[in-house]
């Protein structure tokens, strides 16, 4: 057999195995996230799963983030959007996924006073000082440190509270543990934000 048309049969093969392995793996994917969908009560779109628990709007699907010293990887990810404002462009962003220069590039960034919070969160908020004095509060604090868990990165970004975890989520217990505990933390850093919102008019009028 001609050593040309050898290698282009090799090089269809791999191009086949390129394309169609995760076309595959999709259609696995939104096959086992049916059945997630069902009972959970949620619905299966774009390839990921949507829709509302608790009241809070709810997803889950797949993302790739760079990881220091890692590179891409890819993640599941689980969020929740905290159903009031939180302070204005406040985000707890993980370490993990944030490169030493976006560290130094970054003006805005400010300290929890938690050295076990400080060291899986980077801090930053549009308004560093109300962003400061959110984070320092006990019940938003509880909250960030619900959703940490083993093997998992967790974030609050854009209102959105998530939990990140590496490998496929196909458990309906392991999903709604995860729904849950983004759903309770979203829940609570919005009942803060709103506590201390109805608290500084008080305290200005005093």
């Amino acid at each position: 057999m001609d050593s040309a048309l050898v290698i282009l049969i090799v090089v269809a093969i791999a191009l086949a195995v390129i394309v169609l392995g995760p076309l595959r793996q999709g259609q696995q994917r939104e096959e086992r996230w049916g059945a997630l969908a069902e009972a959970l009560g949620l619905q299966l779109q774009s390839g990921g799963l949507q829709g509302e628990l608790q009241g809070l709007s709810v997803r889950m699907g797949m993302e790739m983030h760079t990881v220091g010293g890692e590179g891409l990887i890819q993640f599941c990810v689980v969020r929740a959007k905290a159903p009031g404002p939180l302070p204005r462009g406040f985000v707890a962003a993980p370490r993990r996924w944030t490169s030493g220069l976006s560290r130094r590039l970054a003006d805005n960034l400010f300290a929890s006073g938690d050295p076990a919070l400080d060291e899986m969160y980077l801090f930053q908020s549009d308004e560093q000082d109300k962003g400061q004095a959110f984070v320092e509060d006990a019940q938003v604090q509880q909250a960030l440190r619900g959703v940490l868990g083993s093997g998992q990165v967790a974030f609050v970004e854009k209102g959105w509270v998530g939990i990140a975890s590496v490998g496929l989520i196909t458990e309906t217990e392991e999903a709604r543990r995860k729904f849950e505990a983004v759903v309770r933390s979203a829940q609570s850093l919005a009942d803060s934000q709103e506590r201390r919102s109805l608290a500084q008019p008080r305290a200005t009028e005093e």
